[in-house]
């Protein structure tokens, strides 16, 4: 059984009637505590029927499960890797030698904070042309980080133009304490 002030139908109540409901939630969100989905986490809520009474508490939430109690700004820069890279990367940051390119290659977390299938990152963050050669890159599922020293990246274009987004580039190692994980879909 759902908590009663995590139910889409307490918070709304609570919002309308007074703060104490909300604040409730809003802590719910800030520990993590509010999944996506129903039931997620034990608890009986949803963002979406929240979205159509409160669509800046869902923002609200949102912001801070997918930065665990972090807001992310929406021109902040952020990479999606291969989650099966994530203990590399953890310990040795991001290595321009390892892209045949030499480039680190980035975009902002507004373009991709939405994503949910990592399947999908094989399109929209590659250049049609190489859709094939990536094919499975992220089966593994994908660990989103936020970039905390970005200095240096250039704009570089659109990935695509079926599906793609802004992206940037940089000519130089990310070390790993410039890095935070945000979140690892598809596992």
């Amino acid at each position: 059984m759902a908590h009663p002030v995590l139910t889409a139908q307490g918070i709304w109540g609570g919002w309308k009637s007074g703060v104490s409901d909300f604040m409730q939630a809003d802590a719910a969100g800030r520990a993590g505590m509010i999944g996506e989905t129903a039931g997620h986490n034990g608890f009986d809520v949803t963002l979406a029927v929240l979205a159509a009474e409160a669509p800046s508490v869902v923002h609200n939430i949102r912001g801070r499960i997918a930065g665990k109690g972090v807001r992310i700004a929406d021109d902040a820069f952020v990479r999606f890797d291969p989650a099966s890279f994530d203990k590399s990367i953890d310990s040795s940051g991001i290595l321009q030698r390892y892209f045949g390119d030499n480039k680190v290659w980035l975009t902002q977390y507004k373009y991709v904070k939405e994503i949910t299938d990592p399947k999908s990152l094989e399109t929209i963050l590659y250049r049609q042309n190489l859709w094939s050669d990536v094919a499975g890159k992220f089966d593994s599922g994908a660990t989103l980080r936020l970039i905390q020293n970005a200095e240096g990246a250039v704009p570089a274009g659109v990935t695509n133009m079926v599906n793609g987004i802004p992206q940037w580039r940089l000519l130089r190692d990310i070390p790993a304490n410039d890095l935070k994980t945000i979140t690892t879909i598809g596992r």
